[in-house]
């Protein structure tokens, strides 16, 4: 396309979002025209809360990430209470949530509750990276927002920094609608969004409708989600609140069962944090305990109602890869532990049911009394006579460990 050479940086630039032929058909040879529509398209900033119940058709709304500009297909709003006011050498301050994720110039991923001064979190200065030089946690009911983008690594810049898109809500709806799509019949259980706020989602993914176009035409999606539900199977979607427990779920799934008269083939739980076990008194803290007896108890009930059963869970990967455990009757490496393997714990064999990715993080080296070594993270969770503790929140020196055989010190 010769005729557009006395604007060939503005058609350089548009082809991050056109093909030739869509700019030939909108421009048809005029260089106005491409002009216009390049300072149309000139980047902004804006908050991430503005973007909060727009309208994400194809390409609509285009964010910068390290793999280019990436399509928004969500913004998601929740409250979080335990904060971090992270600053970085740049001058850039951002706060986030415990959770939040940042992508390191390494490539790992790292929560920023994890994170230290001196870290080195990609970004798209002209440094490619910046590091953190404060971080200062606070406790505060505060609404923050995640975006969803389209695309394999799930990335984005915030204000420079890279950051990660929210997705585990988004990843067990989507198994919901698409077990119901296949005539199953099923409950999405939610503990922390609204029951609106997922229904709105399932249509949207039903329906191939934007989530604010759903309330723009309220009446043709609701028409297209009667003719899906023709050959779909019965999907409920219920809210709990936080604490609840098994015993509740289990009650629910039999009134359900009562007022549909459709037994259940599946259940999504969203999501097991939120959960407190039935079987023993544990405080919220002591998260390594209490999220061992709810694992336990939901598998129990999968088995007991004879479903498809699915949750997710936020875990910490903190033992060094040469750490020696017991599985099956054998001492190996943590490396090499397979799923379906049996470890050896004070309560039993337990089975391992799912084996995380490995991430690099700071670690320390504990020595015991009777001379055992232990390389961990400070966030790694020890049972003590004391409760569960980490180095983070106090183990110290004297502190006396259960193991397998004895107190150890």
């Amino acid at each position: 396309m010769n005729y557009y050479s006395s604007v060939s940086t503005e058609m350089s630039y548009l082809s991050q979002f056109y093909t030739e032929a869509e700019l030939d058909s909108y421009a048809k040879g005029n260089d106005d025209k491409i002009q216009q529509l390049y300072a149309k398209t000139q980047p902004k900033k804006v908050s991430i809360a503005s973007l909060k119940g727009n309208s994400f058709t194809t390409n609509t709304v285009l964010v910068s990430s390290p793999d280019g500009w990436v399509p928004v297909t969500d913004c998601i709003e929740k409250t979080k209470n335990e904060m971090y006011i992270c600053t970085f050498a740049s001058g850039k301050r951002i706060e986030a949530s415990h959770d939040h994720l940042y992508q390191k110039t390494d490539g790992t991923w790292h929560y920023t509750k994890d994170l230290v001064n001196g870290d080195e979190i990609l970004s798209s200065n002209g440094n490619k990276s910046d590091t953190i030089i404060s971080l200062v946690q606070y406790n505060k009911d505060t609404k923050v927002y995640d975006l969803s983008v389209n695309h394999n690594n799930h990335r984005y810049y915030t204000d420079t920094i890279c950051s990660h898109n929210s997705g585990k809500s988004l990843f067990m709806q989507n198994l919901a609608v698409n077990w119901a799509m296949q005539g199953m019949n099923g409950c999405y259980l939610t503990l922390e969004l609204s029951e609106g706020l997922c229904a709105m989602r399932m249509d949207s993914m039903m329906t191939n409708t934007s989530s604010k176009e759903i309330f723009r035409d309220i009446d043709n999606v609701e028409m297209k989600v009667k003719l899906a539900g023709k050959k779909a199977g019965h999907l409920r979607i219920k809210y709990m609140p936080a604490q609840s427990t098994v015993n509740d779920i289990r009650a629910y799934m039999k009134e359900l069962e009562i007022q549909t008269g459709k037994k259940p083939d599946f259940l999504c739980v969203d999501y097991l944090d939120l959960l407190m076990p039935v079987s023993a008194k544990v405080s919220p803290n002591d998260l390594f305990v209490k999220d061992k007896y709810v694992s336990e108890e939901l598998r129990n009930l999968a088995k007991e109602l004879d479903i498809i059963f699915v949750t997710a869970s936020q875990l910490n990967r903190c033992l060094k890869l040469d750490t020696v455990i017991e599985a099956n009757g054998k001492k190996i490496q943590i490396k090499d532990v397979q799923v379906g393997d049996y470890l050896t714990s004070n309560e039993g064999p337990v089975q391992v049911h799912e084996v995380l990715p490995i991430t690099k993080q700071h670690v320390f080296k504990i020595t015991t009394k009777s001379g055992k070594e232990i390389v961990c993270s400070p966030k790694h969770k020890f049972p003590t006579t004391n409760g569960i503790s980490t180095l983070d929140s106090g183990l110290k020196v004297g502190d006396k460990l259960q193991s397998l055989r004895s107190r150890d010190k």
